[in-house]
C-alpha cells in the first residue's frame, strides 16, 4: 500500500522519506521508488516531516509508538492506513501539540490506481494533505465518525476478496463444464472487469439493477442462472458476509484499544 501511495505522489511537491528496519528492503525501496530511507522511526528526518504515514501492521502499533515516545511531532499530520487502530490509540502515543490525526481505510485496488478509501479526519484542514497523497490512486469517501470506517471496510476494504471469490467460482464452474482452466479464468476476469466498467460508466444515469435487467431476457439463460442465485439466497449470503466483516472490524478496534492501555 505504501509503495502504491508513493508511486502516485507528485515528487516535485513531496520529499519522501521511508522508515524501514530491514537493510535489503531499504536498498530495494531506494532503487525502485527513488526515496530516502532511514532505519529508525525516531530519525530526525521523520520528525521534520510535514506528514507521517503509519503504513504498518496493526500489531506493530504499540512498538512503533514506543519508539516515537520522545519524538516531538507538533504540527504534523499523522495519517494511518492501519485497519482497526482507533485515533485514540495514536493520540496516547504521539507527543506534541496541534497534531492532526487522520484514519484511512484503503483497499488493494489502490495498487493499480483504482482504490476506494474511507477517510476520517478530526480537523478539516487535513483534507488537503489527504487528497494530495491519495486522490491520484483512490476515490475518497469522508466519514462522519470512525465507526463508518468499519462499514466502509466491510464493503470496499474487504470487497475485493468478495469479487475474487466470485471470479474463482465462475472459473471453477467453467472448468467443471469442460472449459480450459486458463481460458475460463480469463473469461471470468474479463467479464468482471467489463461489467464493472459498464456500471462505472452508467453511474448517475442507470442503476445497476437496470443494467442487470438489460442482460436478463425473460425465459433466457441469464434468468435461469439468476433464479438459482435467488433460490440459494445469494443476497442474504452477501448481507450476512458484510455484517460479519463489520462486526469483526469493531471487535478488532476494541482489542487494539484494550492492548494499548
Amino acid at each position: 500500500m505504501a509503495a502504491a501511495i508513493i508511486g502516485g505522489l507528485d515528487r516535485e511537491h513531496w520529499r519522501v522519506v521511508v522508515c524501514e528496519v530491514v537493510p535489503a528492503r531499504r536498498k530495494e525501496l531506494e532503487e525502485t521508488l527513488r526515496v530516502e530511507t532511514v532505519s529508525h522511526v525516531a530519525d530526525r528526518k521523520i520528525s521534520e516531516a510535514h506528514a507521517v504515514i503509519f503504513a504498518i501492521k496493526p500489531q506493530q502499533t504499540v512498538e512503533v509508538l514506543q519508539a516515537l515516545k520522545d519524538t516531538d511531532l507538533s504540527g504534523k499530520t499523522i495519517i494511518s492506513i492501519m485497519a482497526g487502530v482507533p485515533v485514540s490509540v495514536l493520540k496516547q502515543g504521539i507527543k506534541g501539540h496541534s497534531v492532526r490525526f487522520v484514519r484511512t481505510m484503503p483497499n488493494t485496488p489502490l495498487l493499480v490506481g483504482k482504490g476506494v478509501t474511507g477517510v476520517f479526519v478530526e480537523d478539516n484542514t487535513a483534507k488537503e494533505i489527504v487528497e494530495d497523497l491519495l486522490k491520484s490512486t483512490s476515490q475518497l469517501f469522508y466519514c462522519k465518525d470512525e465507526d463508518d470506517l468499519n462499514k466502509i471496510c466491510a464493503i470496499s476494504g474487504s470487497g475485493p476478496a468478495y469479487f475474487f471469490l466470485f471470479v474463482e467460482a465462475l472459473r471453477d464452474a467453467g472448468v467443471k463444464m469442460g472449459l480450459n482452466r486458463e481460458e475460463a479464468t480469463q473469461m471470468a476476469i474479463g467479464t468482471c472487469l467489463g461489467a464493472g466498467t459498464l456500471a462505472a460508466n452508467a453511474f448517475g444515469k442507470e442503476d445497476v439493477a437496470k443494467l442487470r435487467e438489460n442482460v436478463t431476457s425473460k425465459g433466457g439463460t441469464t434468468e435461469a442462472a439468476l433464479n438459482q442465485f435467488a433460490a440459494h439466497k445469494l443476497r442474504d449470503a452477501v448481507q450476512h458476509a458484510v455484517y460479519a466483516a463489520l462486526h469483526r472490524g469493531r471487535e478488532l478496534a476494541k482489542d487494539v484499544e484494550m492492548k494499548s492501555k
